[in-house]
């Protein structure tokens, strides 16, 4: 999520921009999913992705009413990966972890999701363009 893209599509100001994703953060309505890097000094320089935490507040923003508006919208795949990410995000909190949830991310690649310890982590990827999905530890 790059913050003067959003501000410029919008058409506000990148302050105004930044002010109101703060205040949607903190009152619990999204959530920025920070990268992962083995070097996390190089995370610090690569925007995080956004989500909104309600799945089902997704779909009402988008009109999508039923199972079979979600299936035919064109933004199932973003509705799906938002549903993932919330259920990744209570597991995490049911294990007594936060801030163990990151994607991965090169020039050509894409990692939805990945969760663990260093030495230990949970890949959780979703072919892109498909209702596939695979999981490798």
């Amino acid at each position: 999520m790059n913050k003067a893209d959003l501000a410029r599509d919008v058409g506000i100001a990148p302050s105004t921009a930044n002010h109101w994703l703060s205040m949607l953060e903190a009152s619990g309505q999204i959530l920025l999913l920070e990268p992962w890097f083995s070097n996390r000094t190089k995370s610090i320089v690569k925007s995080p992705k956004l989500y909104l935490v309600d799945s089902g507040l997704l779909c009402a923003l988008l009109n999508i009413q039923c199972g079979e508006n979600l299936r035919q919208s064109p933004a199932v795949g973003a509705v799906w990966e938002t549903f993932v990410f919330a259920q990744l995000r209570d597991r995490e909190r049911r294990g007594g972890r936060t801030g163990s949830l990151f994607f991965w991310r090169d020039r050509t690649r894409e990692v939805d999701f990945v969760s663990g310890n260093v030495w230990n982590r949970d890949l959780t990827a979703r072919k892109e363009g498909s209702d596939e999905s695979r999981r490798s530890t």
